[in-house]
């Protein structure tokens, strides 16, 4: 990431927190892995989590148990930021007031963060559901689950400055775009 540094100059700034965003089967989890890669840091897994606490996302989760589980990922980032390191929150983000929670988690660390929207239609998302349907390579998202995620969902907002991962986009020179390696 890129911000104007005194006397005109570009300054590279490489985010503590970096917040996903996106529907189910977006790809998200994809881009988080690469992104924690190239800064060096630890993803956070809402999916994990939930499935280390026995719950299955894809299935139907009580709103409370969300909460629990974002109270843990929430905990989790701010050891990982109080300690110096880079941590990747691999979620839908799919509120607005999450994804601000995160936020404020970095700003008491004194930290940088980053919302990466994958912009992946919901066609494209019902498709790569059907798909794993067959293949079974992941736990899926019913249907209903995934259409009401989809109703409710709140993309990033001009305010949020989200880079967006888009459906066109290639990973590698995305990567390479945002998250220039530093030698």
């Amino acid at each position: 990431m890129q911000r104007s540094a005194p006397h005109g100059t570009v300054e590279v700034v490489m985010p503590a927190l970096v917040i996903m965003c996106g529907l189910p089967f977006a790809g998200k989890t994809t881009v988080a892995r690469a992104v924690a890669r190239r800064l060096g840091g630890r993803v956070i897994s809402l999916d994990q989590i939930n499935a280390a606490r026995g719950l299955l996302g894809g299935d139907g989760i009580p709103t409370e148990e969300w909460e629990r589980t974002h109270r843990i990922a929430l905990d989790e980032a701010g050891a990982l930021l109080g300690r110096g390191a880079t941590a990747v929150i691999d979620d839908t983000g799919c509120f607005r007031w999450l994804r601000d929670r995160y936020r404020e988690v970095a700003r008491l660390h004194g930290r940088d963060s980053v919302v990466i929207f994958v912009q992946t239609p919901l066609e494209e998302a019902r498709r790569r559901l059907a798909v794993n349907a067959v293949t079974g390579e992941r736990h899926g998202v019913r249907s209903e689950i995934l259409e009401a995620l989809a109703g409710t969902f709140e993309p990033p907002q001009p305010d949020e400055s989200a880079l967006v991962f888009a459906p066109h986009d290639r990973l590698g020179p995305w990567l390479d775009e945002h998250f220039p390696r530093t030698r």
